[in-house]
């Protein structure tokens, strides 16, 4: 191998190791602003950002399962410093999230929620929680 083709191997692979790195800082701050994770898009629930000013709203019991999968899952830091607001009354009777033990709580010892929730006078009723042998909170 002569000196060119060394030279020219050399910059090839600092070249990738750069690219690389450019590549994982974009998708660490494609993630993270603000030191908080980009939870969810807004198709999710009924819109907003997840801030204070402007809550994920939660209008129907699809959206209030979505979080609570969510939270299950794992994968959001209990959406901690996230906000949601509950926009309709909602009523759990006829749904059933898990057969006879019902409605599948938002957060469990494992995984809690951490965000803020906020009622706005709002009620969920007809809910049906019985799950003993789960660690819920």
């Amino acid at each position: 191998m002569n000196q060119l083709s060394v030279r020219n191997l050399i910059i090839r692979s600092i070249a990738a190791v750069g690219f690389i790195a450019v590549m994982l800082l974009a998708i660490f701050l494609a993630f993270f602003s603000d030191n908080k994770i980009a939870y969810a898009d807004t198709s999710e629930y009924g819109g907003g950002s997840g801030t204070a000013d402007s809550p994920y709203l939660i209008s129907t019991d699809e959206h209030l399962h979505r979080l609570s999968a969510n939270v299950q899952g794992g994968g959001v830091n209990g959406y901690e410093g996230v906000y949601f607001s509950l926009e309709k009354d909602i009523d759990l009777t006829n749904i059933s999230q898990g057969g006879l033990a019902g409605w599948m709580p938002i957060g469990t010892s494992l995984y809690p929620f951490a965000g803020t929730f906020l009622g706005n006078n709002k009620k969920i009723s007809g809910i049906i929680i019985n799950r003993i042998s789960d660690n819920i909170q």
